[in-house]
């Protein structure tokens, strides 16, 4: 749904293309999908009693021979049509229960087949099986039974094409890939497609990765031989993008609405050797997020200090329209952070993300994450809010607080890593993506059980912003201005500000916390930042498992609502509160200018578990030339203050409410949540809530 009324779509494509793009959005493919939901192995003798790894090729070998084939855009072919895996789940039941999961949270090396195809995949491992040991060998040729599936359903597929004319062009594009190397641009879109589209079929959730950069050779070898016009290549990624909406159901999903499938597809950024290589795929791509309201693939931008201005106005064009689809990296920031983590250069210099925002090497890396609440440390261990009998705490100065804090921040990040390495060393078999993960074929180990060649498990902290503005407000009402005694604010605080009103609005209206350039409650974020950070380092490494620091709620400050207790800026027990690294809801009233001025006041560059500055402004920001233009400088301001990621969503909070009260008319309303942007529909009343909680920039 176009959000400002100021400026409307281009108009580039065939109408053909707009007309089935305005289908898919109305979840006509992905309501189709719903009499196949999955596979089943009843009849399988023994089934059962056979190993993990054996009964996952049995299953997915049935599900490459009977899936249901369909043909949905005329120039593309491959479809995930068994909606049990639209619940990150292999596709096959037995006595009625799912089998296997699946896995989510990588970037898979697609490139790699670009280079090889599956031919040259299956000589590589047949190569590595001649020298193996038994255990080595059998793992080996799950392998290979996994490319015989993806080769089934590729062969049912082309068959399906030849048999339905007039698709001759598709069923000869498709005769050569993903099994051959592509030879020309229309032929590597369709290989990117086809290999995304088996491993979705299986339950996976995988992210896209560099798509301009894995496409770009092609484009610029057909375009100087005369044979692909930008017209036709930008129809053909229409259609990529149009066949990513074959899981929409348009129905409510519990929590994070019915676009969470992680398919984040990156722009631009650098090569090994640092040179900025945005080109024209990655415009063209653009240009196809500008006209078709399409926010299932969340588009993520690698921005340099080289980035050339039309990049950065289409970015700022296609943002005007709302849906939060396209956020940016700062990529010196992103790469520095990487090689802090112990990751080479050449190797940083290619990352992509995990289908959400944590960077990543594309194709050779393991990521994990996990979650930490610094509110409840906060409250709980040192504030002793939540001990409602227990005795209260002395303190004289915020810098005593700081430093129990940071006591208790390390307590919480234990130094027992069993759980990190069992969290690496497990039997789930995933050999679909072991095909695309360099690493696991050389050690003959699963993605799951420390194949690839980088396994990072990430700390995340939430509750950053509110930790920092309780200490800092403590620090104003009991130490600087003496309001009241640190003993009786923490009384109010168990009474959950009961009988205190005015306080709280002081607390609340008058003192100013992060989020507003000011430097003094700006500090106390860094310093809170600084704690997490210095206690997540503690222990940079734990065998081959790299340990890093993060920032992220996603949706987590939902249930941690009732841990916390009150604040002492003035929130109440129960309320949702900070997102990733923004303010406290309701307490940035300075612009934004000031707020991305406050979260650029911390280094991170040692933050390779990566995080999110989150924008919400209003339409007008963005209207007309003088508003696109102060957009591009507020992403350049971005790059040159030291931020991470951006995503920003533009959008007049009072259709939110509207499509609450009314969702039939709102059903390709998008917002960016976290990683993803979401229906706003489909999602439950407490996100919505949360969302219109946010301030906008006005």
């Amino acid at each position: 749904m176009q959000i400002s009324e100021k400026r409307t779509r281009p108009t580039r494509l065939r109408e053909a293309t707009r007309q089935l793009a305005e289908r898919a959005l109305a979840a006509e493919f992905g309501k189709a999908m719903d009499t196949s939901p999955a596979v089943k192995m009843d009849d399988i003798p023994d089934f059962k009693s056979k190993s993990p790894r054996e009964q996952y090729s049995l299953c997915a070998r049935r599900i490459a021979e009977c899936a249901p084939i369909r043909l949905i855009t005329p120039m593309l072919a491959g479809s995930a049509t068994l909606a049990r895996a639209r619940e990150h789940f292999l596709p096959a039941t037995y006595g009625g229960e799912t089998v296997f999961s699946s896995t989510s949270h990588l970037t898979p090396g697609f490139d790699r087949v670009l280079t090889l195809g599956w031919i040259g995949l299956r000589k590589e491992i047949e190569a590595r099986m001649r020298n193996a040991s038994s255990d080595d060998a059998a793992y080996l040729q799950s392998l290979l039974h996994a490319l015989d599936s993806a080769e089934i359903f590729h062969a049912r597929t082309l068959s399906f094409i030849k048999e339905t004319p007039p698709h001759t062009a598709l069923a000869e594009t498709l005769a050569r890939v993903p099994m051959h190397p592509p030879r020309n641009f229309r032929e590597a879109v369709q290989s990117v497609w086809f290999q995304f589209a088996h491993l979705r079929l299986m339950g996976n959730w995988p992210a896209i990765g560099r798509l301009d950069q894995m496409l770009y050779p092609y484009f610029a070898q057909d375009v100087q031989n005369g044979t692909l016009t930008r017209d036709e290549a930008r129809e053909l990624l229409a259609h990529f993008f149009i066949m990513g909406c074959e899981w929409i159901t348009g129905d409510f999903v519990w929590g994070t609405g019915d676009a969470q499938h992680y398919q984040n597809i990156v722009l631009g950024g650098t090569d090994a050797e640092g040179h900025d290589v945005c080109n024209d795929v990655t415009m063209l791509i653009l240009e196809v997020v500008e006209e078709l309201d399409i926010s299932d693939f969340p588009i993520a931008v690698r921005v340099t200090a080289d980035t050339p201005d039309a990049i950065l106005r289409k970015m700022a064009e296609v943002t005007s329209f709302g849906g939060g689809v396209v956020a940016m990296y700062n990529d010196a920031v992103c790469v520095a952070s990487l090689v802090k983590a112990g990751i080479p250069l050449a190797a940083a210099h290619g990352f992509a993300n995990d289908g959400c925002w944590e960077i990543q090497v594309p194709g050779e890396t393991n990521f994990s994450y996990h979650p930490i609440d610094l509110l409840r440390i906060l409250n709980r261990h040192v504030l002793r809010v939540k001990d409602e009998d227990g005795e209260i705490p002395s303190y004289s100065s915020a810098m005593e607080i700081l430093e129990d804090f940071a006591a208790a921040c390390h307590a919480e990040i234990s130094t027992d890593t069993s759980w990190i390495t069992a969290q690496h060393t497990q039997s789930l078999p995933s050999p679909e993506i072991d095909l695309y993960t360099k690493g696991c074929a050389e050690r003959a180990r699963g993605y799951h059980n420390s194949g690839p060649d980088y396994l990072n498990l990430s700390f995340h902290a939430g509750g950053m912003a509110d930790a920092a503005n309780s200490i800092h407000a403590i620090n104003e009402l009991c130490f600087r201005q003496k309001k009241l005694t640190f003993h009786a604010l923490i009384e109010i605080l168990r009474a959950d500000w009961a009988g205190n009103e005015p306080l709280r609005q002081f607390a609340q209206k008058k003192l100013v916390y992060f989020g507003n350039d000011n430097d003094d409650a700006d500090a106390v974020f860094t310093q809170i930042y600084d704690i997490f950070v210095n206690a997540v380092n503690r222990q940079t490494q734990i065998g081959r498992v790299r340990i890093s620091p993060g920032i992220s709620t996603f949706g987590r400050e939902i249930e941690w609502r009732h841990q916390r207790g009150a604040t002492a800026f003035g929130a109440k027990a129960g309320e949702i509160l900070a997102t990733n690294t923004a303010p406290s809801p309701g307490t940035d009233s300075a612009g934004a200018t000031a707020l991305l001025r406050s979260a650029c006041k911390v280094d991170y560059t040692r933050l390779s578990g990566s995080s999110a500055a989150q924008l919400r402004l209003t339409p007008a920001m963005l209207q007309g030339e003088a508003g696109l233009q102060a957009y591009v400088s507020l992403m350049r301001g971005f790059i040159r203050e030291g931020g991470f990621f951006l995503q920003t969503d533009v959008a007049d909070k009072e259709v939110y409410r509207r499509a609450q009260e009314n969702p039939d008319a709102y059903r390709n309303l998008s917002v960016r949540i976290s990683g993803w942007s979401a229906r706003f529909v489909t999602l439950d009343k407490e996100w919505q809530d949360m969302i219109l909680q946010k301030n906008w920039q006005e």
